[in-house]
């Protein structure tokens, strides 16, 4: 029989890298799973990973206070694994079963506590597990090994590589969250049967775990299924698919089919007024399309309403989600010769596409409701966008409004717009009605903006509306409707021009939808904007006056450089960690797919970041302050690579795709070292100091996903953004370069 010990330090190795998966896998389903539930918000996103990164700081704080005084450090961790492996699954029930209970809506951002309480009851039982597990394995290897804290952190770091990568290109591609949930808890509680004092032979508790997984895998499968249909109680839920680019929902509800991709309704059956909207009123507004190009809309009807226009030639509709175009959601293939589906990112088709090729390019979108789907309405992309039109081409999209009253933050949302069409086109004419239709043309002309130039024109044409016939055109663009819709857009409190480096139109739409869903949430965002600044301003130099003080303080200063270089590391870390997924976003589509791929690139550098640190001689202080430089640099480097990006794209996409990968494994290089060169500085990696700094990156990195994620990059823009992380880092450096050395000898 054989018994597995970890009184040897290399077989407590295989257990860090374990526990490092696991939390890294928990992360990525967690923050998959909110998105699809939130039809992919970055709010969401940034919420996720703010109560993550709170609560394992919490974890690893207690742990590191109580760790010194544990007895039996191998119970300690039996039991944290067993916990962490069985709450992978209960914190998708728990997610899924409270947002049930407080009405959260797949595909919607709920206000106040519907939003923020299931999410933290969901991920603080494993946050706090998860940063409990540092300190501990910590003092495992604290005695026979040297280096306990940077061996601790390598394979941790090594484990959650394994996690982010394997998850995002083997296991996400072709089993559900729950699924996956649900094998890494079997997994996850076999190890714990592997540890010390367990008298079975090693390889049976293996075998048993994959036969259980494969016994249950459809169980777990129904399981998931079940989750989602708890969010819509009073519709019958046919099919989930989960894909790289989001979860599909189909439903069923008195008769019509509904299709959804991460929560949002892409489409519905038997829906006239829209199908005939989406098409007959931007079709209309060219004299003879011929070339016609849509971004989104290839289900619900309205491609077979735009195939009535006789002069079209040819429609060409992308899609980014292949699965989407499948059998199993057209019912109705289209077998016109004229229909081309185009599968990948719509900014890069038509970026791609040669100059003066279309008509008509219509966005078939929900409007700027995230930063990815914001990319399709800044200067930038209408610039792309007015490059593919021919001469007398006509660029359109509709933004959800009111036909009868337009309230101030929907204003906002429709004057930024309509300045940052401007600011490219030459002509601009705007719809009234339930959907603001947004209209632009880059020669003069005259749009069809009047019930009876838009009913001639169809009648030209032998096409007879069902539903938007004359009289319900008639009292759409009644004169009254366009002097409200002009009044509220003239009257506007804000009227930004929307960038990719600054895309202002998704925190207005965040505004917009909170005031439809709770005012209170809406009226905090109005708030957090006026004050951000000041706010900043004020954090920057109070940090600055702290920081002199520090280095004049001799005293203690050793201890305050590495508490305040880590937070900080921790900080600027995550904050480009979030600019890095938004530029993916822009540049090259959906980040959904990418989440775990990214995060796991981000683990390899703190891996290579935790060897480097190791190989480096005691005395690390010329090195120390070379790393804070390379946090100085990153920031700026970051925006180099943004700005430059549409250039590198046009010449090779796999390179672009590269350099963000390359850039993300830097910058967790550079974090890794330094988190690891301060721990020597600190204390020589004494375990409950390090648990502590642990603590401390982990709160940095909480602050930074509130403060990036939610307000600078839509409020302040990525410019602004980046020149405060730069301030921030140089903070950091000024106390490393007070010190004379920060050589000191790590424990045995």
């Amino acid at each position: 029989m054989i018994g597995i010990s970890v009184s040897l330090p290399s077989q407590n190795y295989p257990l860090i890298t374990i526990a490092g998966f696991l939390m890294t896998a928990g992360q990525v389903i967690l923050i998959r799973r909110t998105l699809a539930l939130s039809g992919g918000d970055e709010i969401v996103f940034s919420l996720t990973l703010l109560i993550w990164l709170l609560s394992a700081s919490s974890g690893s704080y207690l742990s590191s206070r109580i760790v010194s005084r544990t007895h039996s450090p191998v119970r300690s961790l039996k039991i944290n694994l067993m916990l962490l492996a069985v709450a992978l699954p209960v914190s998708l029930l728990t997610l899924h079963y409270l947002c049930r209970s407080s009405g959260w809506i797949s595909g919607t951002l709920p206000g106040g506590g519907a939003l923020f309480f299931p999410l933290l009851a969901a991920i603080t039982p494993l946050g706090i597990l998860s940063g409990s597990l540092f300190p501990l394995f910590c003092r495992l290897l604290h005695g026979p090994i040297s280096h306990p804290v940077s061996r601790t952190f390598l394979f941790e770091a090594v484990g959650s590589l394994l996690a982010g990568v394997g998850l995002s290109l083997v296991f996400l591609p072709s089993l559900t969250g729950f699924t996956i949930a649900w094998f890494l808890c079997l997994w996850g509680l076999t190890t714990v049967l592997l540890i010390r004092h367990t008298q079975v032979i090693a390889w049976l508790p293996l075998i048993i775990a994959l036969a259980v997984s494969a016994a249950s895998f459809n169980v777990a499968n129904q399981v998931d299924r079940y989750l989602f249909q708890m969010l819509r109680p009073h519709i019958e839920l046919t099919r989930v698919l989960e894909t790289p680019y989001g979860i599909i929902e189909t439903t069923e509800y008195e008769g019509q089919t509904q299709i959804h991709e991460n929560g949002l309704t892409v489409s519905v059956s038997d829906d006239l007024p829209d199908a005939e909207e989406r098409s007959h009123l931007f079709l209309a507004q060219h004299p003879s399309p011929e070339q016609v190009l849509w971004v989104g809309g290839a289900l619900g009807g309205g491609i077979e309403q735009a195939l009535l226009h006789p002069s079209l030639k040819k429609i060409d509709v992308i899609e980014l989600n292949p699965l989407l175009l499948d059998s199993q959601f057209l019912s109705d293939p289209i077998m016109d010769d004229r229909a081309h589906f185009l599968i990948g990112d719509g900014r890069t088709i038509i970026r791609q596409s040669p100059p003066e090729t279309y008509d008509l390019i219509v966005l078939q979108l929900p409007g700027p409701r995230t930063i990815r789907l914001s990319k399709y309405y800044t200067v930038e992309f209408f610039r792309e966008v007015d490059r593919a039109l021919k001469p007398a081409g006509v660029f359109g999209f509709a933004i959800e409004s009111s036909g009868e009253y337009i309230a101030a933050e929907t204003a906002s949302l429709l004057a930024t717009l309509s300045a940052t069409l401007q600011e490219v086109f030459p002509q601009v004419q705007l719809l009234p009605g339930p959907n603001v239709i947004f209209l632009a043309a880059n020669s003069d002309g005259q749009f069809a903006s009047s019930q009876e130039q838009i009913s001639g024109i169809l009648m030209e044409r032998s096409i007879e509306p069902l539903y938007w016939d004359s009289y319900r055109l008639r009292n759409r663009l009644s004169p009254s409707r366009f002097q409200a819709l002009h009044d509220a857009i003239a009257n506007a409190a804000t009227r930004a021009v929307n960038t990719d480096a600054a895309p202002s139109s998704f925190f207005l739409q965040q505004v917009v939808w909170s005031r439809q869903v709770r005012a209170g949430l809406a009226d905090l965002l109005i708030w957090l904007k006026k004050i951000l600044i000041p706010a900043s301003l004020i954090f920057l130099v109070t940090a600055s006056i702290g920081t002199a003080a520090i280095i004049f303080w001799r005293k203690r200063s050793r201890a305050l450089a590495a508490n305040w270089t880590v937070m900080t590391a921790g900080f600027s870390a995550i904050s480009l960690e979030i600019l890095c997924l938004v530029g993916y976003q822009v540049h090259f589509g959906s980040g959904y797919r990418e989440v775990g791929v990214l995060l796991g690139l981000y683990m390899a550098g703190l891996a290579l970041g935790g060897i480097a640190a190791l190989k480096c001689k005691p005395d690390s202080s010329s090195l120390a302050r070379f790393v804070q430089m390379t946090l100085i640099a990153f920031p700026l480097i970051f925006f180099a690579l943004f700005s430059s990006m549409p250039g590198v794209i046009e010449k090779s996409p796999t390179l672009g795709r590269g350099l963000y990968h390359l850039f993300m494994l830097c910058i967790g290089g550079s974090g890794g070292m330094q988190f690891l060169f301060m721990a020597r500085l600190k204390s020589g990696e004494e375990v409950q100091a390090s648990g502590f700094l642990y603590a401390l990156d982990l709160l940095g990195a909480a602050l930074g996903a509130s403060l990036i994620g939610l307000l600078t990059i839509p409020i302040l823009g990525v410019w602004i953004t980046v020149l405060g992380l730069v301030w921030l880092n140089v903070m950091p450096l000024l106390l490393l370069l007070s010190l004379p050395s920060i050589a000191v000898e790590s424990s045995a």
